[in-house]
């Protein structure tokens, strides 16, 4: 690599010291491939007629950059066979993983002198990014970023899955698990902006997971065009959602189901083609009467566009700011979690245990006595409703953990858990039903119905 290095930068310094001698394996491939056979396919597939024997001692970058692809395409063919053989882990090589810069020769195959050798330096990544410093954070940025699982809930599980392609595509050259990423991401994106707007809406998560389609294809055309407008052909030639369908979602499918092996293009362009999704997305729904329709869902979805235009949006900032909103971010957050949580019931249903509960008491802080005592089975996201032993289950006397809270407010008390605490269990069910402070509905709505068990408790 030093070598390398010096020959594409003869006016760089030579090293004082003798790099350090270190205890490491060091691997070298060397793959011959025939440039002139190479550059008659090209041609014949051009339609181009060859005439002659072409010069190749200093070939364009363009055909060298073709040749690395076909030497890397047979070392990555060996490491596949070296890993079915012997069951081990191998990472196949990609152009992201090797150094900037490689050398290369070019030489006749007949030429038995080795002077007729043509040396050069291919540059094969843009990876300078590892030689360099990390990125520092103004003030502001780091604010932002503390800030960001607060205010960008929703956008961070499709970060996180974009972010997973990013790394397959620029850092390891994992082509397929970045097509794979990318569909993840996709459909995330898509399926909670679906399931935002039906917050919104005010379905409960319940009414909402017994209306959900399994083909988010079939959500795709039965929930967004009613509520965004604007064209949703997936047939259709030149609009958003068809690119993306053909770039990132049928990309995806070939590789998830037939193993294909996409090209660096095809993923460079999926990747593109899910950022116009959203830009696209982002124009309908911040702009207009569906803005109006649908201020909290396009605000969550696309904070930085509408905070940028909440001098011209009065009427948005002062909703914002009502204290009779619920914060709407960790509000359809739980809103989420329970729809998906009842969503996967219907394949693997929920089996919660009393025993490994938590046990809690709910306050309104100007009263003696709890108003309810509820076990959570944190595993299952169920709850329910119980009456404990009065004799076992002591209630602090002095009060101290409500003593912050303004009076008339609620509050949930935690307690430890002793043999034979509970004396009798309500029906199990989603923790917002009986947790007030969890409430899930974008009109506190949930707030105002009977709990659960009251109907059959015990007299």
């Amino acid at each position: 690599m030093m070598e390398a290095f010096q020959r594409g930068f003869p006016y760089a310094a030579q090293p004082t010291d003798k790099p350090p001698n270190l205890d490491s394996t060091l691997k070298v491939v060397e793959v011959a491939v025939p440039l002139i056979s190479m550059l008659a396919r090209q041609m014949a597939e051009s339609g181009l007629e060859v005439r002659g024997r072409p010069q190749l001692h200093e070939p364009a970058p363009d055909l060298v950059s073709d040749a690395f692809d076909v030497a890397l395409k047979s070392v990555r063919h060996l490491q596949r066979c070296y890993a079915a053989t012997t069951r081990r882990v191998v990472r196949l090589l990609s152009r992201q993983q090797l150094p900037p810069v490689v050398s290369y020769g070019v030489r006749n195959m007949d030429a038995r002198n080795p002077g007729e050798t043509t040396s050069g330096l291919f540059f094969i990544n843009d990876r300078l990014d590892r030689f360099g410093p990390p990125v520092i954070l103004s003030p502001a940025e780091r604010g932002e970023m503390l800030d960001a699982p607060f205010r960008g809930a929703h956008a961070l599980p499709y970060i996180d899955l974009y972010n997973q392609a990013d790394v397959a595509l620029r850092l390891e050259g994992n082509l397929r698990e970045c097509a794979v990423m990318l569909g993840a991401a996709s459909e995330v994106l898509l399926n909670r902006l679906m399931l935002t707007l039906r917050w919104e809406e005010g379905l409960t998560p319940e009414d909402s997971s017994r209306d959900w389609p399994d083909s988010l294809i079939t959500r795709i055309k039965r929930e967004l065009p009613p509520r965004l407008g604007g064209n949703w052909s997936l047939d259709e030639e030149g609009v958003a959602p068809q690119h993306w369908y053909r770039s990132v979602y049928a990309l995806r499918n070939r590789v998830a189901h037939a193993g294909y092996e996409p090209t660096f293009l095809e993923c460079l362009t999926g990747q593109q083609t899910l950022n116009d999704l959203i830009s696209w997305i982002g124009d309908r729904l911040t702009s207009g009467k569906r803005l109006k329709s649908f201020p909290r869902t396009a605000f969550l979805h696309y904070p930085s566009r509408l905070g940028r235009q909440l001098e011209r949006l009065p009427w948005l900032e002062r909703m914002q700011q009502d204290p009779n909103e619920v914060p709407w971010s960790i509000t359809s957050s739980r809103w989420i979690d329970a729809h998906e949580r009842l969503v996967r019931d219907s394949e693997f249903e929920r089996v919660p245990d009393p025993s490994r509960a938590a046990l809690s008491s709910i306050w309104l802080t100007d009263q003696k006595e709890p108003t309810s005592w509820i076990l959570t089975d944190m595993q299952t996201g169920l709850a329910c409703e119980v009456e404990v032993d009065p004799d076992l289950v002591k209630i602090q006397s002095d009060r101290s953990f409500t003593k912050n809270i303004p009076a008339g407010e609620l509050a949930v008390a935690a307690h430890a858990r002793i043999p034979r605490d509970v004396i009798r269990v309500g029906p199990w069910v989603e923790q917002y039903h009986i947790n007030p402070l969890l409430h899930v509905m974008v009109d506190r709505s949930d707030r105002h119905r009977p709990w659960p068990v009251h109907a059959v408790r015990s007299e």
